[in-house]
């Protein structure tokens, strides 16, 4: 499967080295990735075509249970990074690494010819982020946080340049930002279930995923 169309919560769970992996997911991925396999079987040059009006829909109907079955904790680093970026911070690339787990990754902007320094820490699920455990870290930088958590993400007293990102506000900006958004999250989003049992075909005008063979759609 190309590598651009899987999933980031299976690309999360085959990051080991295990021949067999377990995947958790809900029966929308489980019948997602059955009707990827199944298309690319019937045709290996087939790509969907991603709508970026039916993806704004779905992700302004999703409730917030439902979207956290689809984003996984890397579509969330790659969409808070863009977020992010919007504002004029330049990630650190070098930062990105699994050997400094303290912050996702290390971001600068210049500000009146001086350079500003910014952290991030994301966490999905059921995971609070304290604003007073970065306190530390926000007397000589700007830290943002992002939690997915669904009624606390952000439990305590709030820190001067400790910064929580509410999950609203977030999505506010993908619904404005689709083209900026994880490809496999996008064509996740819009797909219909329904189409699952035939690998060739999608339900016309409802998903906002067509067929593509030798470069039309159909």
């Amino acid at each position: 499967m190309p590598e651009d169309l899987v999933p980031g919560k299976v690309q999360r769970a085959v990051i080991s080295r295990r021949m067999v992996c377990d995947i958790p997911c809900g029966k929308r991925l489980a019948s997602y990735c059955a009707y990827l396999h199944a298309a690319l079987n019937a045709n290996p040059g087939w790509r969907p075509a991603m709508d970026p009006v039916a993806v704004r829909a779905t992700l302004t109907s999703m409730t917030a249970s439902e979207l956290e079955e689809c984003v996984s904790p890397d579509d969330w680093e790659d969409i808070i990074a863009a977020y992010l970026q919007g504002q004029g911070w330049v990630l650190v690339k070098s930062s990105c690494f699994p050997s400094k787990p303290r912050f996702e990754f290390r971001m600068i902007r210049e500000e009146a010819g001086a350079t500003k320094t910014a952290y991030l820490q994301v966490k999905s699920g059921q995971v609070q982020l304290r604003p007073e455990g970065y306190a530390d870290d926000a007397a000589s930088a700007t830290v943002y946080l992002f939690s997915t958590h669904p009624s606390d993400p952000y439990p305590g007293p709030a820190v001067p340049g400790v910064v929580p990102l509410a999950l609203p506000t977030v999505r506010a900006w993908m619904t404005e930002h689709i083209p900026l958004l994880p490809l496999p999250l996008c064509t996740q989003l819009v797909f219909d279930p329904k189409a699952a049992g035939d690998g060739a075909k999608v339900a016309s005008g409802s998903a906002g995923l067509t067929v593509e063979r030798s470069g039309t759609g159909t």
